[in-house]
């Protein structure tokens, strides 16, 4: 019993030595150069949203993007169909602006962008409107000059 508990050990150690030397120079390469992501409460959101939207912090500019636009107004999210990263983009707005509620519109390859009376972000396609703020190369929020 005693023999199979050491056997154990070490075989844990092992384990441990083995990932510790193959993750080190990595992890050594990494905290040189500063590519290690500093904790904070949106750290996670950031590192992923910001591959995909191509801007640092994205969850800040997104928490100010959805302040301007009133509680009143309607919010609209268009993005083609069937695209992954926009599915995640409105997923992180709808969290990041929460309890607002935020209607969907997926439209087809040659569909046009219809216009609504209301807040609208534009992810993925591109769309040159009059007031229409960038945020980042895939992402734009129009918010109508009606909007209280």
């Amino acid at each position: 019993m005693k023999t199979l508990r050491q056997i154990y050990f070490v075989a844990w150690a092992l384990l441990l030595s083995i990932f510790a030397i193959l993750a080190a120079p990595k992890l050594w390469q990494n905290l040189r150069t500063g590519h290690v992501v500093s904790p904070s409460p949106t750290a996670s959101i950031d590192s992923l949203l910001g591959s995909v939207l191509e801007i640092r912090e994205p969850s800040a500019h997104l928490t100010e993007a959805a302040a301007r636009i009133s509680s009143s107004q309607r919010t609209v999210f268009i993005s083609q169909r069937d695209d992954a990263q926009c599915d995640f983009v409105y997923s992180a707005i709808c969290y990041l602006s929460w309890p607002r509620k935020i209607d969907k519109v997926e439209l087809a390859p040659n569909e046009s962008i219809p216009q609504f009376d209301a807040a609208t972000f534009v992810c993925g396609i591109d769309a040159a409107a009059p007031q229409t703020q960038s945020i980042g190369p895939h992402l734009k929020l129009h918010i109508p000059s009606s909007s209280p």
